[in-house]
């Protein structure tokens, strides 16, 4: 008699629990920044930052850890834990403050060139290499912050503080910019989007034929297909598509650039706006060796 007194206890606290998480369940709970605060892999402060919850967002939260001090959100497509110390709770009927970015029109994009600051440093932490300025080796961030701006209308990325970011993030190095290492930087400081990289060239031009953009690296030659962009390493934004040929936005513009080489003459088209080109896709193929494919988020 006593063990089924001690079973029948079992199931009615079992049942008392289910119908605490069912209770829970129907009334979601909300959570909104108070800050700009790190959303980790993990309930540790030591754990790796996935992404970034900004001040003012609201997420529904999915789970709490065991010690109650952290809470599982969903921000920017990843999954990961946040500090309740840097959150206000409130339920699912409490308004929200997301954050959200204006969706800029293709007709109305706006491309800036690195040749516009020719005398505007652009260094590493240590200050090298001496002399370099945004005009001279500032391809990668302006690159970066042309998309951001335009494909995902992120307004604070402008090309001075896409090269400071770099800079301060350790994007930029003597030798170049780590593209990959910006735009993580970037998704930390801003969100709104998403990255993924590829070598393929037809896995670049689907994306940007669905409305995506992509970094695209060149590593130039002083002959062939690959002095298409440039005759040393370069970066440059594709930007969409033009019937068959690809829009790119090339940040290093002088006059006589795209008369320059035979390979740019056969395969390259001016537009009216300076650095904006049209080109044929199989010559982008085949100068350059790997892309950033950016989506809005």
């Amino acid at each position: 008699m006593h063990h089924k007194r001690k079973k029948m206890l079992r199931l009615l606290l079992t049942a008392a629990i289910l119908c605490a998480v069912m209770a829970t369940s129907a009334f979601a709970v909300k959570v909104t920044a108070i800050k700009n605060v790190n959303v980790r892999a993990k309930a540790t402060s030591s754990s790796s930052i996935k992404t970034v919850m900004k001040k003012g967002m609201s997420r529904t939260v999915l789970g709490t850890s065991s010690s109650g001090k952290w809470v599982k959100v969903k921000v920017n497509a990843k999954t990961g834990y946040v500090n309740k110390n840097y959150l206000t709770e409130g339920s699912s009927t409490s308004s929200s403050a997301t954050v959200t970015y204006p969706v800029i029109s293709p007709s109305k994009y706006s491309f800036d060139l690195q040749t516009n600051y020719p005398g505007v440093a652009y260094r590493d932490k240590n200050g090298k290499p001496a002399g370099a300025t945004i005009a001279s080796g500032g391809c990668c961030p302006t690159s970066v912050g042309n998309i951001l701006r335009n494909l995902c209308g992120i307004s604070e990325a402008t090309t001075r503080n896409v090269c400071t970011l770099a800079t301060s993030s350790g994007a930029r190095y003597n030798g170049g910019t780590t593209a990959g290492t910006l735009l993580k930087a970037a998704q930390k400081k801003w969100g709104g989007f998403t990255y993924k990289y590829t070598t393929s060239a037809s896995t670049m031009r689907a994306h940007v034929k669905a409305g995506g953009m992509a970094i695209a690296h060149t590593i130039g030659a002083s002959s062939g297909s690959r002095s298409l962009f440039s005759n040393g390493g370069h970066f440059v934004a594709i930007v969409g598509m033009s019937g068959t040929k690809m829009v790119v936005a090339d940040p290093y513009y002088y006059a006589g650039k795209w008369t320059a080489n035979s390979v740019r003459r056969a395969n390259v088209t001016t537009t009216s706006a300076k650095g904006k080109v049209n080109v044929k896709s199989t010559a982008v193929a085949a100068a350059c060796n790997y892309y950033y494919l950016v989506s809005r988020e």
